[in-house]
């Protein structure tokens, strides 16, 4: 009895360790199937966090190649840009260069178009010289003041001698006969003795050519004339030799008729008298 009571707590220990042990060994299996599927989840995650990285990083590759491109050809067409603007900017330097060295040719009195702003270009005027210039002051007076010399007193003449003179120093008259009247005059006379010179040598070419003309026509009309007369007596000529023709052919009819020949006679005579 004892000992089939102890066998019977055995037996429930066995059981109770044999049960113990199955629930360990099953917590095993679960914690395994659960870490074997934690490290298949993170082996997913790994790989899609792995996919989207390679996919981010080739987007940014691909994003910084094309920024790079870009960034390269902003660099060259602004690099070309400036060297059209350097390129331009030494030609122009060049161009200003070459016409700073070309010499200018001096200009003299009456060469020059218009008159140029340069002091003493004319000479200095001091107004001592008031009577040495009376002629360019008197016609300054008239033309630009309006004013008559003779009607100005000793005070207002030698105001205005001043601003004449200071015109004159500083080049600024409007017109070179104040400079100097009687140059100015000369040049005029020759520039109209030039124009007369001018107009008379045209006249006498036309009057050459003219004449050339009617001298031509002269010619040709001696020359028809000529042609004419050739004509004429080429055609008198003819007229004689057909004429001293005729006659010795009356003559040979006469003879013929004279040695009794009247047939040769008669067919000479119809060969010189056709119509008859």
């Amino acid at each position: 009895m004892g000992r089939s009571g102890d066998s019977s707590l055995e037996e429930s220990s066995d059981e109770r360790h044999a049960s113990r042990k199955a629930t360990k060994e099953k917590r095993k299996r679960n914690a395994d199937r659960s870490s074997s599927s934690e490290r298949s989840q993170d082996d997913s995650s790994s790989d899609t966090s792995s996919d989207a990285s390679q996919y981010s990083s080739s987007s940014e590759d691909e994003r910084a190649s094309k920024r790079r491109k870009k960034e390269k050809k902003e660099k060259k067409a602004k690099k070309e840009k400036k060297a059209k603007k350097e390129k331009k900017r030494k030609k122009e330097k060049k161009k200003k260069r070459v016409k700073e060295k070309k010499p200018k040719k001096e200009k003299d009195f009456y060469s020059s178009g218009c008159v140029t702003n340069q002091y003493g270009k004319y000479g200095l005027l001091q107004e001592s010289d008031m009577w040495k210039k009376r002629a360019e002051f008197s016609l300054w007076l008239m033309e630009i003041k309006d004013k008559n010399l003779e009607e100005l007193s000793g005070w207002e003449e030698r105001e205005l001698f001043k601003d004449f003179m200071e015109d004159f120093n500083t080049a600024t008259l409007p017109s070179k006969k104040y400079y100097n009247l009687e140059l100015f005059e000369a040049k005029q006379r020759m520039k109209r003795t030039n124009l007369q010179e001018s107009r008379e040598l045209t006249d006498f070419n036309d009057e050459a050519r003219r004449k050339m003309e009617i001298k031509n026509m002269i010619n040709q009309r001696r020359k028809l004339e000529a042609e004419a007369q050739l004509r004429s007596m080429r055609e008198d000529r003819e007229k004689v030799d057909d004429m001293r023709q005729q006659k010795l052919l009356k003559s040979q009819v006469e003879t013929l008729y004279r040695m009794g020949a009247n047939t040769e006679a008669k067919k000479l005579a119809d060969l010189i008298n056709p119509d008859k």
